[in-house]
């Protein structure tokens, strides 16, 4: 059996508590939020599987702190109720893994791949800071009673006129959100460009680029978001992971006939797609459905939608399930090395 070691970090400091085999608290104390720091103190003890929260330092301390324990768990935060501190909550985690419950586990490999997903980081967080300056400048003009298209707003000289029209107090707030666009459609192309040239010697996004709605951004957002192929065993997990999976949700489902339990017929089931999930997928993922709902009606995965559509399926429900394909396709592909060949879809 193993030790197991929970530790709670924190800018400057991590509070690590060393639960034995039997269960016994052997060991809490504080630790400087440093990697000669945390070596010295996992070298002062027999090896351990060490436990931790995901958050902003988990990768570094993965990949600083993997040699020197018999593994790192990093486990999805989770909220707890009543006392807390920090001892309690190293303690926690230590003892969670030691039941074998550790929680919902977060996939860390810092080393692979670390240009492309540094790069699609990047990408996605100018394009969220863009969109939201955008709305802020519409807003802004909104709230005067002007109605521009977001079009309007990136082109300095369509987005002058409208600024004109606004009265003179409000003028400088929104030349100065206008600026702030300007400079972050520069900073998203540059993004973009990093990404590009990260994808380029990735196999995995070259393949990827093949399967119709995905193209050469989604494929690497893809890929560094999945990481790895290998750790989804089946469709099923990807699907769960992506949001793409149902859940079923249901209440009172037994009623007493006489002396006899029995279920209901007919019982109001609640439907829904699983909420822990990574957003990056799940909106790549439908978004190359409803491209290929929309603007590619001669593909045979544009048929098969149409197809459910014509039998009674809700066009929404439709691109679910044309998303799910999708998935599949992305998996299977990455799994085996092929390009797509629609005649298989």
């Amino acid at each position: 059996m193993e030790r197991y070691i929970g530790l709670d970090v924190h800018s400057t400091t991590c509070t690590a508590a060393v639960i034995s085999p039997t269960g016994k608290l052997l060991k809490a104390t504080v630790i400087e939020t440093c990697a000669r720091a945390l070596i010295d103190f996992l070298r002062s003890m027999p090896r351990a599987i060490l436990v931790m929260e995901e958050g902003n330092q988990s990768d570094w301390l993965y990949e600083v702190l993997w040699a020197f324990t018999s593994d790192i768990l990093v486990v999805q935060a989770r909220r707890s109720s009543g006392n807390k501190n920090d001892r309690m909550d190293a303690e926690r985690l230590a003892r969670d893994a030691h039941r074998n419950e550790p929680g919902t586990l977060i996939f860390k490999r810092p080393q692979l791949l670390t240009g492309l997903r540094q790069a699609a980081k990047t990408y996605q967080d100018t394009r969220r800071d863009l969109t939201r300056y955008r709305a802020r400048l519409k807003l802004l003009l909104q709230s005067r009673g002007l109605h521009p298209k977001v079009k309007q707003l990136v082109d300095p000289a369509e987005r002058a006129p409208w600024i004109a029209q606004l009265p003179e107090a409000f003028q400088p707030r929104a030349s100065i959100l206008g600026m702030e666009i300007d400079a972050l459609e520069e900073m998203k192309a540059k993004a973009k460009e990093w990404l590009f040239e990260e994808a380029k010697s990735v196999r995995a996004v070259q393949l990827l680029k093949s399967v119709p709605g995905i193209g050469e951004i989604r494929a690497p957002l893809i890929v560094a978001a999945m990481i790895s192929a290998a750790r989804f065993r089946t469709k099923h997990q990807l699907w769960s992971y992506a949001g793409l999976a149902v859940v079923v949700r249901s209440s009172s489902d037994w009623s007493r006939k006489g002396n006899v339990l029995v279920r209901r017929q007919g019982h109001q089931l609640a439907l829904g797609l699983n909420r822990n999930r990574n957003p990056v997928l799940k909106e790549a993922f439908v978004g190359a459905a409803q491209q290929i709902s929309t603007r590619m009606p001669s593909h045979p995965l544009h048929k098969g939608y149409q197809e459910r559509v014509a039998r009674g399926m809700k066009p929404s429900r439709a691109r679910l399930t044309l998303a799910r394909k999708i998935a599949s396709i992305v998996l299977a592909l990455w799994k085996s090395g092929e390009v797509y060949d629609p005649t298989k879809s």
